[in-house]
């Protein structure tokens, strides 16, 4: 079965754009957000931000690529707006839901407390750590096309990833015994 095209910016009427990437675009923001509530305004400021670029969209990557790109520009935006907002309040909150999360673990299965634990692995990696990992393993994409993505060469975004797993062994060693 031939692969579908994807559609080119230009042919879409902004509704269309919307509802073909919206998920997708929603799914990378939460991902790269550490599964954070600001989700729903990343993505709609990536919406405002394309439809704005529209015009100057050249064709050279595809659709889903560039919106990729603004979503993690859009997320890096967030996440520099949260650290001068909460900067105070973020360790009573990380706590918070530490204690939220190992109360809730007592009534959760082993698949369920290995998914938080993996969570809460990857959202205490540092924003360019998470990008790569979520990237890699959650969206599935190649380190070539991560490298056009981020900017980056590929033997960057290979060391990258290197370091992002090593910052994962030490809070994930329990799975990786099994």
């Amino acid at each position: 079965m031939p692969a579908t095209k994807a559609p080119e910016a230009q042919t879409l009427s902004f509704d269309q754009l919307v509802a073909i990437y919206e998920e997708r675009v929603r799914r990378l923001a939460y991902r790269l957000l550490g599964w954070r509530d600001e989700v729903d305004d990343v993505t709609q400021d990536v919406f405002f931000a394309a439809f704005r670029a529209t015009p100057r969209f050249r064709g050279d990557a595809q659709l889903w690529t560039w919106l990729m790109r603004i979503t993690i520009n859009q997320c890096r935006t967030q996440q520099r707006k949260r650290l001068v907002r909460w900067n105070g309040l973020k360790a009573l909150i990380v706590r918070q839901r530490h204690l939220s999360a190992t109360a809730s673990l007592d009534q959760t299965d082993a698949r369920d407390e290995m998914t938080l634990q993996v969570h809460n692995a990857v959202n205490k990696l540092r924003p360019k750590d998470r990008e790569v990992i979520v990237l890699y393993y959650l969206e599935e994409m190649d380190v070539k096309s991560m490298s056009e993505l981020l900017g980056a060469s590929i033997s960057n975004v290979n060391v990258r990833l290197h370091r992002a797993r090593e910052r994962l062994r030490g809070p994930l060693s329990d799975l990786m015994k099994d």
